[in-house]
């Protein structure tokens, strides 16, 4: 991928106004007329974007609900603050409710994954740099991610010149671990929601899945694990890069999802949710796609 397109994914959802603008780009109808341009690379990115609404400016604190047993700080990605918005708002309420000050540090940058893997990893050490600067000024005690992708990076920073500290750790694994989960009452769910595991939580984190126990806590749930059929092709930038072999992986996912017979598809990770939502779009499926807090934080009473 070029260096142009890859400053543009991990700088721009930065920039003030982006968001509003990416709204008014949908809702004057601009997206369907990028279908046009010769760039199969820019046809493919904007296909991605999920229906968007403009959102409000980042605060840089959120305070807890009652009385205050905490303060993490919440790392949003690049692609994740356009896209995953709606997902790291329902992790910032989710969080408040437990009695958690929540930190969003605004100049935070993105992970450095998508320069580490296409090349330029000087360019990825810097964003570390940032980020270890950015959340160890924000006096948190844990940093929360919600896309897996860029948790396996952040865990990696020692490869980049030091951890990140404090430490960085999965949103779902996070809550279960948190003694205030139980008292938290949920409304029943009778509706069937297929899990999918992406790569990096398999390979690269290597660490259980902690979507499932959360979501098993939603009372009536048919809950059931989406069968592993390898990388569903999203795979960082891959699914811009090698195009043909991430739908062809992307498909033989969505199969497995059609044969699920589910309501909702739930997947940690940004670049996953995109390609397979995307995919859903294409078939005129009727399947979500959410991310696992969003879908807990949907049940809560309250």
């Amino acid at each position: 991928m070029s260096r142009r397109l890859l400053d543009l994914i991990a700088r721009l959802p930065y920039r003030s106004g982006f968001g509003v603008l990416l709204d008014s780009y949908q809702r004057w109808g601009l997206q369907r007329l990028t279908r046009l341009l010769p760039s199969r690379r820019i046809r493919r990115l904007t296909d991605l974007l999920p229906p968007l609404t403009a959102p409000t400016n980042w605060r840089q604190t959120y305070p807890a609900r009652g009385t205050t047993r905490g303060r993490v700080g919440l790392f949003t990605g690049c692609v994740g603050r356009i896209t995953d918005r709606p997902a790291l708002d329902a992790g910032i309420r989710l969080l408040n409710r437990l009695g958690l000050e929540v930190a969003v540090p605004p100049d935070q940058v993105c992970c450095g994954a998508l320069h580490l893997h296409n090349g330029a990893p000087g360019q990825a050490q810097a964003m570390a740099e940032t980020n270890r600067r950015a959340f160890a000024a924000a006096g948190v005690e844990q940093v929360i991610y919600l896309a897996s992708g860029c948790g396996a990076q952040l865990l990696d920073y020692q490869a980049l010149g030091g951890k990140l500290r404090p430490g960085a750790v999965d949103i779902n694994r996070y809550l279960n671990e948190h003694p205030g989960l139980l008292d938290l009452e949920l409304a029943p769910l009778t509706q069937r929601v297929l899990v999918h595991t992406p790569c990096t939580q398999r390979h690269a984190i290597r660490q259980p899945d902690q979507a499932i126990p959360l979501l098993r806590h939603i009372p009536g749930i048919d809950l059931q694990p989406l069968p592993d059929k390898g990388c569903c092709g999203a795979a960082g930038s891959y699914l811009l890069s090698q195009p043909a072999m991430a739908e062809q992986l992307r498909a033989e996912t969505l199969d497995a999802v059609a044969s699920g017979d589910a309501a909702i598809l739930a997947t940690s990770n940004t670049g996953c949710a995109l390609h397979l939502a995307a995919g859903l779009r294409r078939q005129g499926s009727a399947v979500e796609v959410l991310h696992p807090v969003q879908l807990f934080e949907r049940q809560l009473k309250g």
